[in-house]
């Protein structure tokens, strides 16, 4: 499900609110793909995680600051949420400060990939790719075959 929501600050919430099943059907209605501008505001590409590990019920895109781009993906549930992030340079981009006790260096599409986690349940992966650094966060975890999916779907 997606959602076109128009909100202006001096009225202090929502003007308008509508569900969409697809996402090219809240770019029609919106006049414009989230996508689209985030990649024209930020100056690279947005790539979008297709293989989620849970049925998405929402997707929130956001321009950090104008120095990363910001996709979630939030699930039926609030602990499901995967959060995927991009941005010029090699810094790990994540905000995840947390200390793991598994830290494992895998390839993915022949780029060395830090998968993060405690217990064989991996929450994060950082990985640095022509010029820019990506994170990916998930919550509630996943194992290194789940993460592996998801990048591998980055596109």
């Amino acid at each position: 499900l997606y959602h076109v929501a128009t909100y202006h600050h001096f009225e202090n919430g929502f003007d308008d609110k509508l569900d969409y099943p697809t996402l090219e059907e809240a770019e029609e209605y919106a006049g414009f793909s989230p996508m689209a501008e985030l990649s024209q505001v930020l100056g690279f590409s947005v790539p979008e995680v297709k293989n989620i590990p849970f049925e998405v019920t929402s997707t929130v895109y956001t321009n950090g600051w104008n120095e990363f781009a910001q996709v979630e993906y939030q699930g039926k549930s609030q602990d499901e949420a995967v959060l995927f992030r991009k941005a010029r340079g090699t810094d790990d981009i994540s905000g995840d400060y947390n200390t793991y006790s598994d830290v494992k260096e895998v390839t993915v599409k022949e780029v060395s990939v830090t998968l993060k986690g405690d217990d064989g349940q991996y929450k994060l992966a950082i990985w640095q790719q022509d010029g820019f650094a990506y994170s990916l966060n998930y919550e509630p975890g996943g194992s290194q075959a789940v993460f592996v999916e998801m990048i591998q779907s980055v596109q």
